[in-house]
């Protein structure tokens, strides 16, 4: 209920995108410029699910593309974080 509240009274936006974990990691890989297949190799996923992913993403965060994902993930800080996590981001 709590968490609803804040949402309500606009809370933190960047709750409110809820990306999940794998979520997460493909946007942090796009942010460095990796193509969906290159992220489809490193999370040992195919092509057609990096999309899938990027699909959720799109919708959760509101934009109409990648590009805007990162851009909006930059401006409020999510990118930091992510970059910054390595259990985030496959080696």
């Amino acid at each position: 209920m709590e968490e609803f509240r804040r949402q309500v009274k606009g809370g933190n936006k960047q709750e409110m995108y809820s990306l999940s974990l794998r979520e997460r990691e493909i946007l942090a890989l796009a942010a460095k410029g990796a193509t969906n297949k290159e992220i489809a190799q490193k999370c040992y996923i195919s092509e057609t699910t990096v999309k899938a992913h990027f699909r959720n993403i799109l919708g959760k965060m509101d934009v109409k593309n990648r590009a805007s994902a990162v851009a909006l993930a930059t401006t409020k800080g999510i990118l930091k974080k992510l970059l910054g996590a390595e259990e985030v981001i496959p080696k």
